[in-house]
């Protein structure tokens, strides 16, 4: 196993890192969880919101290189590596560029140990682009990314979330007469809105997916939602409101509806397909009420 035992070892570590960096399209890190101290390859710079390639006070420099509806995942996923829970990191999320644009990554590191406490995370960061874990009409994580969020947050503990599934009402009759892009521009607008609505009830505390088909889902376990009945009817009629504005606005050029079911689960004991399919009836209930 890799030990760093005193400043002059862990400089040369450094240097190895940089070495191995200027081979590689990937950017090479190592974090010293104890001292809060980060170095990434030099490369970095270039393309990243980040002045420099090693600095102290990292986690609040990366904090605000993280993309803001992801940086509670992000810092959850650190927490568990900081009290031993976790041993290695592999997520994907975004950091934003030099010119304040979201870039998708993937992150990958193992933890060193350090008299049996984790004291270093090293690995690599890849630049992901908008690969299959993104749709492409909307910018949004997909549906593999939603149940891979639902395990990960599972694996905290005992803890209340909600899922709502949203559905536009009859979306093939709108492709097949208006056309397809007409479907696609409602279905970025609709995401936006959603987006807008949840951000407005819980900030970065809920997520938003596009799902099969004419189909979202918001992820959240703000306990303002959960523990609220009224909690994802309110964040319906938000969406339902921008919907019927936008439509008013287009001079009805498009009408269209929107319809949705929520579900509350135990997250440590629901598994992410069985909450997706309860949230998915839900909405199947509403659309036949």
């Amino acid at each position: 196993m890799l030990q760093i035992n005193n400043s002059s070892e862990l400089q040369y570590f450094l240097d190895v890192l940089d070495l191995i960096g200027q081979s590689t399209d990937d950017y090479l890190y190592f974090y010293d969880l104890d001292k809060d101290y980060y170095a990434i390859s030099e490369r970095a710079t270039r393309a990243f919101a980040l002045k420099d390639s090693r600095f102290y006070n990292a986690s609040s420099v990366l904090g605000n290189l993280f993309y803001p509806d992801d940086a509670e995942y992000v810092l959850k996923d650190i927490e568990q590596i900081h009290k031993g829970i976790r041993k290695e990191h592999n997520i994907e999320y975004r950091w934003l560029d030099k010119y304040g644009n979201p870039v998708w990554i993937c992150c990958r590191g193992s933890v060193i140990q350090k008299e049996n406490h984790p004291a270093y995370l090293v690995g690599v960061i890849t630049e992901l682009g908008k690969q299959n874990r993104i749709d492409k009409i909307t910018g949004l994580y997909n549906s593999g990314v939603l149940r891979d969020r639902i395990t990960f947050m599972s694996e905290v503990g005992e803890s209340l979330a909600g899922l709502m599934i949203i559905g536009i009402d009859n979306f093939k009759g709108i492709n097949d007469w208006h056309g397809s892009s007409a479907g696609d521009e409602i279905l970025y607008k609709t995401a936006r809105f959603i987006e807008c609505a949840i951000n407005d009830a819980v900030g970065n505390a809920g997520q938003v997916f596009r799902l099969d088909g004419d189909m979202f889902a918001i992820f959240t376990m703000a306990p303002e939602i959960t523990g609220n009945s009224d909690g994802f009817k309110k964040i319906y009629k938000d969406i339902r409101s921008r919907v019927d504005a936008y439509m008013e606005e287009s001079s009805y050029r498009c009408f269209y509806t929107i319809s949705a079911g929520s579900a509350i689960f135990n997250i440590a004991s629901t598994t992410a397909d069985n909450a997706v399919m309860r949230g998915k009836f839900a909405l199947h209930c509403a659309k036949l009420a």
